[in-house]
């Protein structure tokens, strides 16, 4: 049995329920018309159906093409998976922040678990609260130890003003993201793509972007948790002119990370930071690290890694860090308190102003167990317009390219 539905122009072919169903037990369709349910939001609330979904009769929620705009969280439930019809396809988004990081457009809390959300966009783009002057908003939040899982999701928050966050996750139980795109945009405070805060993560093949003119960007922010990253990208960019960090990973305090190929993309206009360790345990394997920045200041640092009082292992990393300027202080890997594990890896810090005497590979405390082929470009290198060679202006001895 088919029917077709005309939706926004658009012709949609719907499968009958009961071919949507396998191998679910019930299976319930938002559509914009001819379905169950035309708010995904309202679905999810109706106990009619979602109570009797258990782990040996799992459920489905379905939801056709279309943009769907609600006003109350759409909340996961255990045993129910939230499919949409691809991503960009169907689109669930709101118009609501909060005072607080404490919801979004859609929540997992508490004893949620077994379920996923896959093949849909989700967005936050909500206004301020009345009185609310410094608004949150997240387009998927997850807290109370909750457990679910991502399949090809983008999540984006881009509201006007206060904190963005793509992704936040609070005292939770383990996420798992796979294909997932997370963007924040548009903050005035923070713009932050993936956030957990005691709550550990497994990222694969996920793509965290930051952007915007706030004062603070991350892409993938971490504190407290255990986070696993396996072919993962994280770009940040923009900041506020007067005072700004962006970071492409922090991970903060007892947060222990492990990535590999990991791609990190930073840049900006007053200080910027790669991968920022503090006071954590980080193992790092074949990744890339590159940033950039603009500052007008002599006190501000563009830093490839940076290590503060943490457990670093690092292995086949390369990291560059440039300026365009003579004022900042640039850096490959900054150690301080930190005597980093490294094999097989390159830093280098350098200027294309012409200016060198702020400009290193490698400061900070020496790292131990190098390898033979390591190389740490130190006291100023400068990199010609061609990015390919590397002057050595006071005659120290290196190698004369990168690789």
């Amino acid at each position: 049995m088919k029917k077709v539905l005309a939706v926004s122009g658009v012709f949609v072919l719907l499968f009958a329920k009961i071919a949507l169903a396998e191998p679910y037990g019930n299976t319930k369709v938002v559509a914009v018309s001819g379905g169950d349910y035309t708010d995904p939001s309202v679905a999810m609330d109706d106990t009619s159906w979602t109570n009797n979904c258990t782990s040996t009769s799992p459920c489905l929620l379905k939801i056709m093409p279309g943009v769907y705009t609600v006003s109350t969280p759409v909340y996961m439930h255990s045993y129910i998976d939230i499919e949409g019809s691809g991503e960009n396809v169907t689109v669930i988004g709101t118009f609501r922040a909060s005072r607080s990081l404490s919801t979004g457009t859609v929540v997992a809390s508490g004893v949620v678990g077994n379920c996923q959300l896959r093949f849909l966009t989700v967005e936050n783009n909500g206004s301020a609260p009345p009185h609310t002057s410094n608004p949150f908003r997240a387009a998927i939040y997850t807290c109370s130890g909750a457990v679910v899982s991502m399949l090809h999701v983008t999540a984006s928050a881009q509201g006007s003003g206060g904190n963005n966050y793509g992704f936040a996750g609070s005292s939770s139980g383990l996420t798992n993201m796979t294909f997932v795109t997370a963007n924040a945009t548009n903050g005035t405070e923070t713009n932050c793509a993936i956030a957990a805060y005691g709550s550990p993560l497994t990222l694969t093949n996920v793509t965290a972007t930051a952007t915007g003119s706030s004062t603070a960007q991350y892409g993938i922010y971490d504190k407290s948790s255990t986070v696993t990253m396996s072919s993962v990208t994280a770009n940040v960019s923009g900041g506020a002119v007067a005072a700004s960090n962006n970071y492409g990973v922090y991970i903060d305090t007892g947060g222990t990370v492990t990535m590999n190929n990991v791609n990190v993309t930073a840049t900006g206009t007053r200080n910027v930071y790669g991968i920022y360790n503090n006071q954590c345990t980080s193992t790092m394997t074949n990744d890339t690290v590159n940033v950039s920045g603009t500052s007008p200041n002599n006190d501000d640092y563009i830093t490839g890694i940076y290590m503060n009082s943490s457990t670093v292992d690092m292995t086949a990393v390369k990291v560059s860090a440039c300026t365009t300027t003579c004022k900042p202080i640039v850096t490959g890997i900054v150690t301080s308190k930190t005597t980093p594990q490294v094999r097989f890896c390159s830093a280098i810090g350098y200027t294309e102003s012409g200016v060198v005497q702020c400009a290193f590979g490698w400061r900070g405390y020496s790292p131990t167990s190098l390898d033979a082929y390591n190389f740490f470009l130190n006291s100023g290198w400068l990199k010609t317009p061609s990015c390919d060679q590397i002057t050595d202006p006071q005659g120290e001895g290196r190698p004369s390219a990168i690789h």
